[in-house]
């Protein structure tokens, strides 16, 4: 086993070495160079003075490899773009495998590698292995509250694999009570403003296998490039704890692995970041009310009372240069903070501030609203992101219906408002921050016109298009947006055929409104059909306006559509509606049934005439002698019978005759038979 763990810290060593000579884009560790007094005094609090932070008791446990590969260690950037510069490295595993690239997973393990019970207890957590410990008792002379940075770094931040594995979690705590205390311990190590201990299963960002969680608080998934040769890392977070100045506190940092000693975590603590906090009073931001006001300044006031005691304030883009006084004066949003040295007593203070917007009204705060002359129902919080050209959430903009209950900004304020006519309100927009301005919103009505309504005219006709002459601006448009004609005077267009038109109509007011108006032509009247029976006809239209009037002279016309007796041949029909657009007209046959005919030449009852069937389709005419022999067949014009068979008088006798043809309305076939008698001078 001890051959392994030689041969694997001989590899990760000479692959270390090797890869951050050439590219130098790793982290280094080291975890021999440094005692565990050094690890502390000299890295993680910077030397500081005893007189200011005295520190006592240290003990590192962990995991030793053999030949110096150790579970915990110094470490070093070395030139990569890892979060912090230097500092001390707590591992679940070899501390020696932790700089990059990502390129395997970490699984440091062994048998006799066990975890730690106050880890399980101070995070509810069970069956923990693998424990890495930095403890050490402290005590504070001149600060109230201490605080240091940390990173967190894990194998189970995973960018594929199962999703039961999202549930997979190594426990760390930063463990803190008074020394000798047999009270519980308290976490550090949580997610701010909880008690959520900070976890591959509380903090990690979109991307990966599992679901975000707290991802504010997540750095990113590394790819194989890294700095580390870990899944994943948290931002650089910080635990701050509340003291009471001489009195002995234990600290207790572990980390350890849940479950079993697979896929390894660590906690990298930054060099000199264990210092006190100096109280710069509270954040000056926009979710307490406390923010400021823009163009306003504050004064941030770091003073303490030893003498001699140096300053340096810090933006949020690094160090403010000549900023070295007691206090400093900020006139722009971020965090500020300030490092004290009192001596070699380092104190770190830190505030954020924020700035609230000065309320500003919109240059044309009307609005129209169209509801055709009846009372309007206006919800007046809704205006309210229209009214301010920087509308933000934490203004409080109130309505009132008098400009002095605005000025005073009592509670006369209204919400809700009913109006037929103009009405003008009084808005007051303030914020905690910032003094109340008052502004004025008009609520105005445009009527639509009556007079513009949609038609319905005759097939190819045109048609006037017009309005109220009480507006002051009319401008006429095509469905498509061409302009047909506009100005103040033009409040009709003439010779306007079918088709989608609109017109803004511009009120006295100020208020304007599009109406839009449909031309359609009238569905043509159509005669369908016509029913014969007899001497009787009776007629089916569709179409055009109803009522609907009919007439066989084109003079005479009746409302019903039925016609009695009829006269036998050929007639006309004619029809008209109430649009006006027409008439209609179509021919149809009384038929005249013929049952003798006397080719004697006196000029009566010459021949059989249906010649009247031309109007009909597919006409057949059939003749038949008493025999059953066809004396005459007729399939075309003209349908007249002379009584004789290819030219041959026939006897005088009785024949049989048969009519065919289809109804041209409704393509169903007519069929008439019967006698016919022939009576020749023979």
């Amino acid at each position: 086993m001890k051959d392994y763990y030689f041969f694997k810290y001989f590899l990760t060593i000479f692959l270390t070495v090797t890869i951050v000579s050439v590219k130098a884009q790793y982290i280094a560790v080291d975890t021999q160079t440094y005692t565990p007094e050094q690890l502390v005094k000299d890295v993680f609090f910077g030397n500081q003075s005893s007189n200011c932070i005295s520190v006592e008791n240290i003990n590192i446990s962990g995991w030793d490899f053999g030949n110096g590969n150790k579970s915990y260690g110094y470490f070093d950037r070395t030139g990569s773009t890892f979060a912090m510069e230097k500092g001390i490295i707590l591992s679940t595993g070899s501390a020696l495998t932790a700089p990059g690239p990502n390129g395997y997973t970490q699984s440091g393990n062994d048998v006799g590698w066990f975890g730690d019970r106050d880890l399980e207890d101070g995070i509810n957590v069970t069956n923990t292995y693998n424990a890495t410990i930095l403890e050490f008792d402290f005590t504070a002379a001149k600060t109230n509250r201490v605080s240091f940075e940390y990173l967190f770094a894990s194998e189970q931040y995973l960018l594929n694999g199962r999703p039961t594995q999202c549930n997979y979690t190594d426990g760390f705590a930063f463990l803190i009570k008074e020394a000798g205390s047999s009270n519980p311990y308290r976490n550090l190590a949580v997610i701010p403003e909880t008690n959520t201990p900070i976890k591959s299963n509380t903090v990690r960002g979109p991307g990966g296998l599992c679901s975000p969680i707290n991802e504010q608080y997540f750095g990113q998934y590394n790819p194989y490039e890294s700095s580390i040769n870990f899944g994943g890392e948290t931002k650089i977070l910080n635990a701050t704890t509340d003291i009471i100045p001489g009195v002995k506190y234990h600290l207790k940092l572990v980390i350890a692995d849940e479950g079993n000693g697979l896929y390894d975590s660590a906690v990298f603590l930054k060099a000199g970041s264990f210092v006190g906090i100096k109280d710069l009073g509270p954040d000056l931001i926009l979710s307490a009310q406390t923010a400021l006001c823009e163009g306003s300044t504050t004064q941030i006031n770091a003073s303490i009372t030893t003498p001699g005691a140096t300053y340096q304030w810090y933006n949020t883009q690094g160090i403010i240069v000549g900023a070295t006084n007691p206090t400093y004066t900020v006139s722009d949003p971020g965090v500020y903070e300030v490092l004290i040295d009192d001596g070699g007593c380092k104190l770190k203070g830190s505030i954020k501030i924020e700035y609230a917007e000065k309320p500003i009204y919109n240059s044309n705060n009307s609005f129209c609203k169209y509801n055709d002359g009846q009372p309007i129902a206006v919800y007046l919080q809704e205006f309210s992101s229209q009214i301010l050209s920087n509308y933000q959430p934490y203004f409080r903009v109130k309505y009132y219906r008098l400009e002095a209950d605005a000025i005073a900004g009592n509670n006369n304020t209204i919400d809700t408002l009913q109006y037929t006519d103009d009405t003008t309100l009084y808005v007051r927009a303030e914020s905690s921050e910032c003094d109340a301005v008052v502004g004025v919103i008009t609520f105005k009505t445009s009527k639509k016109s009556a007079l513009l309504k949609d038609q319905v005219i005759c097939p190819n006709s045109t048609t006037r298009l017009e309005a109220e002459t009480s507006y002051v601006y009319y401008q006429w448009k095509t469905e498509n947006g061409q302009i047909i004609k506009e100005g103040p005077a033009v409040n009709y267009i003439d010779n306007v055929s079918a088709g989608k038109y609109s017109v803004i109509l511009t009120s006295p007011n100020g208020c304007s409104l599009q109406q839009i108006v449909t031309i359609t032509e009238k569905d043509l009247l159509q005669i369908t059909n016509i029913d014969v029976s007899g001497s009787t006809a009776t007629i089916s239209v569709v179409g055009g306006t109803p009522p609907y009037e009919y007439s066989l002279d084109n003079l005479t016309f009746q409302s019903s559509n039925v016609f009695t007796n009829v006269q036998r041949g050929l007639n006309t029909v004619y029809v008209k509606d109430a649009q006006n657009c027409g008439v209609v007209t179509k021919e149809f046959l009384i038929v005249n049934l013929i049952n003798v005919i006397t080719p004697n030449s006196d000029g009566k009852n010459e021949v059989l005439d249906y010649s009247d069937l031309n109007i009909k389709k597919e006409v057949k005419i059939e003749i038949y002698d008493r025999y059953g022999n066809q004396v005459f067949l007729s399939q075309k014009q003209p349908y007249i019978w002379d009584g004789k068979m290819n030219g041959r008088v026939l006897p005088t006798g009785s024949y049989y005759y048969i009519l065919n043809w289809i109804e041209p309305d409704i393509n169903l076939p007519v069929n008439y038979k019967g006698w016919v008698l022939l009576k020749n001078r023979d």
